[in-house]
């Protein structure tokens, strides 16, 4: 069952990256590790320890939360890291009315 969730995951990604696209500059890109699969228009270094940083920290919860906090599921977590506000912006737009006044997210 992972495998056929994570297939579908994979066409999702893959056209979000297409829609988020707005330039060459902006290319995003799915990044697959162990545990995740992560679209980003990162490349490199930067990258890379996205990747690293995501892996340990999966880890360190379901160690310290042992019992408590398990990596069961579905298949891979998936992760959006998008390059800027526009492109979340755009994204959450989907999910809601055209017309209508919406809070703005925390943390952005």
């Amino acid at each position: 069952m992972a495998a056929d969730w994570e297939a579908c995951v994979g066409t999702w990604l893959k056209l979000l990256a297409q829609s988020l696209a707005q330039s060459p500059e902006t290319d995003y890109r799915i990044l697959e590790t162990d545990n995740f699969l992560v679209l980003t228009a990162q490349r490199g270094r930067y990258a890379n320890l996205l990747s690293e940083f995501l892996e340990r920290a999966l880890e360190q919860i379901v160690t310290t939360l042992r019992g408590v906090a398990v990596d069961d599921g579905y298949g891979k977590h998936v992760v959006l890291l998008f390059d800027d506000q526009d492109a979340y912006y755009r994204y959450k737009a989907y999910f809601y009315p055209d017309e209508g006044d919406f809070i703005l997210s925390a943390g952005t």
